[in-house]
């Protein structure tokens, strides 16, 4: 699943809607196994999206992923989200969003 992910988010960089962002507002390391994240998604969206948010371990490795549903629409959307880890994170990231 996570290679098809990287394959249709390259195509939605390449063709997509490049007025959506999404970044993270704050995350905080909430203990060893969890981090919680704030996400914003800003932009016109003409479909419901899927947004990749994931966590990394002090030497760089991924830690944790999850992905949030994000409907159309014009406005901004916020969503907290509770990332569950494998070791304890130092950073919550969004790593892209596809058409979902």
């Amino acid at each position: 699943m996570v290679g098809g992910f990287g394959v249709a988010g390259k195509l939605y960089t390449t063709y997509g809607d490049d007025h959506v962002e999404s970044r993270v507002l704050r995350y905080s390391v909430t203990s060893d196994r969890a981090v919680r994240i704030e996400v914003e998604v800003s932009g016109p969206r003409d479909t419901p999206l899927k947004c990749a948010v994931r966590s990394r371990a002090e030497d760089g490795s991924e830690v944790g992923r999850t992905e949030i549903s994000v409907p159309e629409g014009d406005s901004v959307v916020t969503q907290i989200v509770i990332l569950p880890t494998t070791q304890r994170a130092v950073s919550g990231e969004t790593a892209g969003c596809v058409p979902a």
